[in-house]
């Protein structure tokens, strides 16, 4: 007798990103069916190849095509600097390159690409693979939940691929521009093109900053107008002070007599902080938002952290994405009326 499945979400591939999108679902109660093709682990990567060098692969050369196991098992060890005992599962030629989807998202915006399906990069040693896969996963999930859930419009998820693409194309081009890999480039019509276009080098940016900085720019973030080309495509945590687009910052703070980070009050809906009690209260009504109040819902455990890490006054607020990034923030003088419109703007309330 066939059994009958219903669900909202399928996920081909269970992969790293694949079993993390399954989790970032589960965690948001939204149910899914995972679909891998492997009974159990692959002898090599979904795309084979890409990712050979996790297993004891190494570029192609010629003079290791003829190579028995023992050589085989000689340059592992030498690659891994240990003598340990080897098995070798499978064996494949591994060709440097990298690529980008097109896309990450049909223009129904019922499909969607994540992780190696959507950036081909090769290992390096910022994890710039896996650790933008399972981005990929978290930004394309919280929105995910929030239409099934029918809180927001259809579009947000168009956001997704504004801003996962973008920070893709980033890392690709770190990666080309780093030690690791830059001289396999050289001579490609890659960067061939880029000096045609007149882009030039590409400046190298903090490894910290590439993992934990780099800036969304969608229609689910608002700024003034002309304030992003200012800023850089990705900073330290610590160099960014709440720019709209950017993770919100870590800052310590008390609540119920409990000493938490000011991260612990994000991830689960939208969030907005002030100090300014009379905004928090006109706003407090406003549906699928968390008002907090810096200075009684929650204190600063030294004092001044608060504007100065969110980059706002004391009559000022921040508006906090389900995904922990920051939509909008506003300075003194704002009203509630303004502030409520800018959120049914950036989370397409429905």
């Amino acid at each position: 007798m066939t059994e009958s499945l219903q669900t909202s979400v399928i996920i081909l591939g269970g992969s790293i990103v694949g079993l993390s999108s399954a989790l970032f679902l589960a965690q948001r109660g939204v149910p899914c069916i995972l679909i891998e093709r492997h009974p159990g682990s692959s002898p090599h990567p979904p795309r084979h190849g890409l990712d050979a060098p996790h297993h004891g692969a190494v570029p192609d050369d010629p003079a290791h095509a003829s190579l028995d196991d023992a050589g085989r098992k000689a340059l592992i060890r030498h690659a891994i600097g240990s003598d340990e005992e080897i098995e070798i599962l499978a064996q494949g030629t591994w060709a440097l390159w990298g690529s980008i989807a097109d896309a990450f998202a049909d223009k129904s915006l019922r499909a969607f690409l994540a992780g190696d399906a959507a950036h081909a990069l090769p290992p390096n040693r910022g994890g710039y693979g896996a650790n933008t896969g399972i981005a990929d996963a978290h930004n394309l999930v919280c929105k995910l939940e929030a239409v099934l859930a029918g809180r927001t419009d259809r579009t947000l998820l168009g956001t997704y691929d504004a801003e996962r693409r973008a920070v893709a194309l980033v890392r690709h081009d770190q990666i080309f521009a780093r030690e690791d890999y830059r001289k396999y480039v050289a001579d490609s019509a890659w960067l061939a093109e880029r000096r045609k276009g007149g882009m030039g080098d590409i400046e190298v940016l903090d490894d910290v900053a590439m993992e934990l900085g780099q800036i969304y720019r969608s229609s689910g973030v608002m700024v003034k107008n002309g304030e992003e080309s200012r800023w850089a495509l990705a900073k330290t945590p610590a160099e960014w002070k709440g720019q709209p687009g950017t993770r919100a910052p870590h800052i310590w703070v008390q609540r119920n007599e409990e000493v938490i980070s000011s991260l612990d009050l994000f991830c689960a809906g939208w969030v907005l902080l002030s100090e300014d009690g009379g905004l928090i209260e006109r706003l407090g009504a406003v549906a699928g938002l968390e008002c907090v109040l810096v200075g009684q819902d929650v204190q600063e455990v030294e004092e001044g952290n608060f504007e100065a890490a969110f980059g706002v006054d004391k009559y000022g607020a921040v508006l906090v994405r389900p995904d922990g990034y920051i939509a909008a923030r506003w300075g003194s003088g704002s009203s509630a009326e303004d502030i409520n419109r800018m959120y049914i703007l950036v989370s397409y309330a429905s």
